[in-house]
């Protein structure tokens, strides 16, 4: 017999954001290249129904981001909280 227990999670993820077509909000970009991210987190999962995450993601501008905003790096830090009763 197993029983249920509260449980943790590491995560890490990488993705790469690429325009469905070269505009930015009816704005012409010469890419479609977007943007390459990293996102590193914590989970909390709880068996009575919590869910917890906080986490940091780092994104890179490719080149249409660089084109309509510059070419620097973007930090985000995240959190998520959702509780059923």
């Amino acid at each position: 017999m197993t029983s249920a227990r509260d449980a943790y999670a590491l995560t890490f993820y990488y993705y790469t954001h690429d325009l469905d077509e070269r505009h930015f909000f009816g704005q012409r970009v010469a890419s479609r290249d977007w943007a390459d991210e990293i996102n590193a987190g914590v989970e909390y999962f709880r068996i009575e129904g919590a869910y917890i995450y906080a986490g940091i993601a780092r994104s890179t501008p490719n080149a249409a981001a660089r084109e309509m905003f510059g070419k620097d790096n973007f930090t985000v830090l995240q959190t998520w909280m959702q509780f059923k009763f």
